[in-house]
């Protein structure tokens, strides 16, 4: 059974969270630092709107559990927090109202080491990192990914984990990774989120 702790000073998100994740089969508690292995794999769910730390503080509790899993909550999800709470390490941004379905492939997709960002802020993020020029760029040249490359890229963007997408390929879970690592060397990103960011805005152009 998947243990979620819930940062919050909101008894209301707190309920409405617990209400959602508890039929899902997880067990949900109030984060108690005491109680909290370090090294222990954790899964966090950060309530944004009320959590006592600004980016900086919530970037260093992040890398206080570095065999963690972290998801951001916000009921007003927007670019700039998007952007920050990414940078920060965690691997889910996403709105405090979503429904239980998306909230279970949300948890889901970060476990199997995808990124799960909030529809709308995917949107505004490529309106606002000028992806449009990188993906007119590839349509004027060559594409610079390989047919196979453009298909695990594409499968990343989708949240699907390296497991998923070896399965999908009939392909070992090495080679994807091998190919996930050649996209970043020829896009120049650094992360799963920099390479959906370069897929959504190619769609998008």
């Amino acid at each position: 059974m998947i243990h979620i702790n819930v940062i919050s000073s909101s008894k209301t998100f707190e309920k409405q969270l617990t209400s959602k994740l508890l039929p899902l089969g997880y067990k949900v508690s109030q984060f108690d630092a005491n109680k909290t292995e370090d090294g222990s794999n954790n899964f966090f769910i950060i309530d944004l709107d009320s959590a006592d730390m600004n980016y900086g503080e919530l970037a260093f509790f992040v890398q206080e559990y570095p065999h963690s899993t972290f998801m951001g909550m916000s009921a007003l999800p927007r670019f700039n927090q998007g952007v920050q709470v990414l940078k920060s390490g965690m691997k889910g941004y996403l709105n405090s109202f979503t429904n239980q379905l998306n909230l279970e492939h949300a948890i889901k997709t970060v476990l199997g080491g995808g990124v799960w960002i909030d529809p709308g802020v995917v949107q505004e993020i490529i309106a606002n990192i000028s992806l449009k020029k990188t993906a007119q760029n590839s349509l004027d040249e060559e594409d610079p990914l390989s047919a196979r490359e453009m298909q695990v890229a594409h499968y990343v963007s989708c949240g699907l984990s390296n497991l998923e997408i070896a399965k999908q390929l009939e392909i070992t879970e090495r080679t994807v990774k091998a190919h996930i690592l050649a996209c970043y060397q020829k896009l120049g990103v650094h992360d799963r989120v920099g390479l959906v960011l370069w897929v959504k805005g190619r769609e998008n152009a």
